[in-house]
């Protein structure tokens, strides 16, 4: 699976969630922001990191590389970029949610 279509599919359950969880949700225009979405609930906005994965570690547990830019220009995921990082893991179809500031100088996350 390509990793776009990996995204799409990181992104459509991110949406679905909060959705579901009475948020309005938007989408930013645009591929040069920090941001996949937008949610509003009771006045109130919160910037959304969506990271998909499949890849298992060696632990066992799903790998999610939250690192930003592309191949070796990568840096840590930036906390100031959004407020909720939201990764969804597609064979289990789970999510994990985390709160952005809570996550420092990290390219890569276990969870599972």
């Amino acid at each position: 699976m390509n990793s776009n279509l990996q995204g799409n599919i990181g992104e459509a359950a991110a949406i679905q969630y909060f959705i579901e969880q009475e948020y309005e949700v938007y989408l930013p225009f645009g591929t040069a922001t920090k941001s996949d979405l937008v949610v509003v609930k009771d006045n109130v906005s919160y910037r959304v990191s969506v990271k998909t994965t499949s890849r298992i570690s060696r632990s066992g547990r799903y790998a999610a590389n939250i690192a930003q830019g592309k191949l070796k220009n990568t840096v840590p995921f930036d906390p100031l970029g959004s407020d909720i990082l939201f990764i969804y893991i597609i064979p289990t179809k789970q999510y994990y949610i985390f709160n952005s500031s809570e996550i420092t100088n990290r390219r890569i996350i276990t969870v599972g």
